[in-house]
Parts: C-alpha cells; sequence; structure tokens
C-alpha cells in the first residue's frame, strides 16, 4: 500500500462517484469509500484487530479484521477482497454483504460491511506489521467486558455496526 497515494473515488450523498483524487489531498468535507469485514469462527467468536501504533488516524484502537480505502476502478467487494489479501494473507473465502452506513466521526466516508466465517486460530495469521498491531478474537461476552474497560479505544463505526447486526452467530 501507497498510503495517501492511491487515487480515490470522491462520492456524493447517495455514494455516486463525483471526481478522483489522491487519499491523501481529500478535504474533511469530501465522502469516499471504505470496506470492512468482521470474520468469525464457527464458535460465533469475532476476530478484531487493533490498529498499528503508528497510523496517522485512530492508532491503537480496535476495529474490523480489515478494512480499507476503496480505490478507483474497484468495487466495494473488490476492495476487501484484496484487503484480506493484504492484511491477513486470506484468499479464496466466500464473503457476505451485511450493511452499508456512513460513518460517524469526523472522516466522512460510506462503508460497506461483509462477514466470512473462518477458523483459524490467531497464531496461524500472518500480519501486515505496519497496519495491524495485533488480532483477538471475542465471544460476544468478552466484547462486552473488553468495550466496558476504559483501556481500550474501540471504532466508533465498529460500534455501530454491532448494534446493527448480530455478527456473533
Amino acid at each position: 500500500m501507497s498510503l495517501g497515494n492511491e487515487i480515490i473515488p470522491i462520492v456524493d450523498e447517495n455514494d455516486t462517484i463525483i471526481m478522483y483524487k489522491m487519499r491523501k489531498d481529500v478535504e474533511l468535507d469530501e465522502i469516499y469509500r471504505v470496506s470492512a469485514i468482521i470474520l468469525k469462527d464457527g464458535k460465533g467468536r469475532i476476530l478484531l484487530a487493533q490498529r498499528g501504533f503508528h497510523k496517522r488516524n485512530s492508532p491503537w484502537s480496535w476495529s474490523v479484521s480489515a478494512a480499507w480505502t476503496v480505490e478507483k476502478w474497484e468495487t466495494y467487494e473488490e476492495n476487501i477482497e484484496k484487503e484480506l489479501f493484504e492484511e491477513l494473507w486470506i484468499n479464496n473465502i466466500s464473503i457476505k454483504e451485511i450493511m452499508k452506513f456512513r460513518s460517524v466521526g469526523k472522516h466522512k466516508y460510506f462503508v460497506v460491511f461483509y462477514e466470512a466465517t473462518l477458523d483459524k486460530k490467531e497464531e496461524d495469521f500472518i500480519l501486515e506489521e505496519d497496519q495491524v498491531e495485533q488480532i483477538k478474537r471475542f465471544s460476544r461476552e468478552e466484547f462486552e467486558v473488553f468495550k466496558n474497560d476504559k483501556n481500550n479505544i474501540i471504532g466508533k463505526n465498529l460500534l455501530k455496526a454491532l448494534e446493527k447486526h448480530n455478527f456473533f452467530e
């Protein structure tokens, strides 16, 4: 990933592409696209990732299994398939689109959430070290305890997605 030099679509309030810009040049009032996925195992536990400590946006925060800004010529789905491979070395997995909504927070974007089931041990994942600090599986009960610990930073859009859909099934 070139981290800022990607050309991304800028969209309107209806998610219609109106122009393309380099990611690093996007203004705070411009809307772009992001794809995100939550991986779960056969026991209904979700896999979350802690963002790299050096990340410009939301360092240290816990978020989805993988996510990235959709680039020019990509669909949301193509983007998340690419990111699964780049961030966690996962390919050829069946994914399911769950929801789409506008982000909450200072950055403006549409995010499409996907889910997939993958029974793979945490230690068997290969992480993209400059993007992901660590990963961890959570049952619903474990996540509730984790979420209520004030020492843990959890992404607002992850919380919104978990409120809207039961990923723990």
